[in-house]
């Protein structure tokens, strides 16, 4: 319970330093040590959107998959079909 305690002050002490970091440097950019700076909420609009576009083409792209594997498995079962009539003649 101690670690879990030490664990969750030392976060809130660092997203703290963030957001005063954030206020001291609206611009973005790198603080004093070279890291960068958390980007403001504002931002992250963009990303989100790329990233359901990025989900939506994926999600379209693995149904087209599934479609033809399916036709695959189709194809592959009617020629296995043949190779039986042709063996039992």
């Amino acid at each position: 319970m101690e670690t879990f305690m030490a664990v969750f002050i030392l976060s809130l002490f660092y997203l703290s330093a963030a957001e005063v970091q954030q206020l001291d440097d609206p611009e973005g950019g790198s603080n004093a040590s070279g890291t960068p700076n958390i980007e403001p909420a504002r931002h992250c609009a963009g990303d989100i959107i790329r990233s359901q576009n990025n989900y939506c083409t994926f999600l379209g792209i693995l149904r087209e998959l599934e479609a033809k594997l399916k036709n695959t498995e189709k194809q592959l079962e009617d020629l296995r079909g043949e190779v039986r009539a042709k063996n039992t003649k």
